[in-house]
């Protein structure tokens, strides 16, 4: 069997504190884009419903609609 050196230890642990790095990173990021994605969600929601011109809780609509110019 054979013995780590000096090297092989500080691999292993520069590889262990990479790996723990990127994970902490990840959650973070999923966590942050979700958090993102619903303020997103709710205001495509909202721009959807002045195009329509409806009322995005009630159904009510307007007269005239806004038109869309893009």
């Amino acid at each position: 069997m054979s013995v780590l050196s000096r090297v092989d230890w500080t691999v292993i642990t520069v590889l262990i504190t990479a790996f723990i790095a990127f994970s902490l990173g990840y959650k973070r990021g999923l966590c942050k884009g979700r958090q993102v994605g619903e303020i997103e969600g709710v205001i495509k929601l909202r721009e959807k419903s002045l195009y329509l011109g409806k009322c995005g809780l009630c159904g009510n609509g307007q007269d005239n609609p806004i038109k869309q110019t893009e």
